[in-house]
């Protein structure tokens, strides 16, 4: 009796042991890996910024990467990350470095592929699918610091960067990656790097994204679940026919 409750007990701490070890994760069509020595970054090669005459920003983008992981890997049967942002507004400058306040910033799945990685890139097919990931400005005390955007403006050969910290405020991503891990307790940085003028205050460039995930809840997946049951009932099995003999 004694040899069977321990035997019960090694198998719960096993099972506790691991649950506590996180695996790769699909949250609506995306696949990453809380515990990757990349979490949680990821790349755009393809993002289009616009400045308005007001000086704000608004854009869209195709993300190619998450942790270190290609589109084939990260998104299923085809699907595509792609994202939005707009709302940004210029409220300081410092010789050529501008703050903003506000901003939203979308990330969608889409398991159509409509942008067809990236080569049919619009507004449109950047803003369509399912809310995978949204975000806003973080607050920086009382000052809301969104972006910094350097350079010669509307000028051919002018490079802009900028960084800027989201907060998450839902999709179905939300829980995974609302950490506040970033600086000012945001959850995600993000840069931008823009190189060729479109013209007509239009940009073309790339970007970064970085920040931390987590498993909201650490239960066992099921197959481990099962396994556990099964090798509970063949030891009940194994004791009952121990005590007939």
């Amino acid at each position: 009796m004694m040899s069977f409750k321990k035997t019960l007990a090694a198998l719960a701490a096993t099972a506790a042991m691991a649950a506590a070890q996180a695996a790769p994760v699909t949250v609506s069509g995306i696949t990453f890996d809380p515990d990757s020595v990349f979490d949680f970054t990821g790349t755009s090669a393809q993002i289009f910024q616009n400045t308005s005459s007001a000086g704000q920003l608004s854009g869209y983008g195709f993300i190619t990467t998450i942790n270190n992981t290609l589109q084939s890997t990260f998104a299923a049967s085809g699907g595509e990350l792609t994202f939005t942002f707009s709302g940004f507004t210029p409220i300081a400058s410092n010789g050529v470095v501008t703050s903003f306040t506000g901003g939203i910033f979308n990330v969608y799945f889409d398991a159509t592929g409509n942008a067809s990685n990236g080569s049919n890139l619009t507004a449109a097919t950047a803003s369509n699918g399912t809310l995978w990931l949204s975000l806003v400005g973080t607050a920086n005390n009382a000052t809301t610091l969104t972006g910094n955007i350097s350079g010669t403006a509307n000028a051919p050969g002018s490079t802009l960067t900028g960084v800027g910290y989201l907060d998450v405020v839902g999709g179905a991503a939300a829980s995974y990656l609302d950490t506040n891990s970033r600086m000012y307790g945001s959850d995600l940085s993000f840069s931008s790097s823009f190189t060729t003028y479109l013209g007509n205050n239009n940009y073309f460039g790339s970007a970064n994204f970085n920040g931390d995930s987590r498993t909201p809840t650490n239960v066992p997946e099921p197959a481990s679940l099962a396994l556990v049951g099964l090798g509970l009932v063949g030891l009940a099995a194994a004791r009952r026919k121990a005590a007939k003999k």
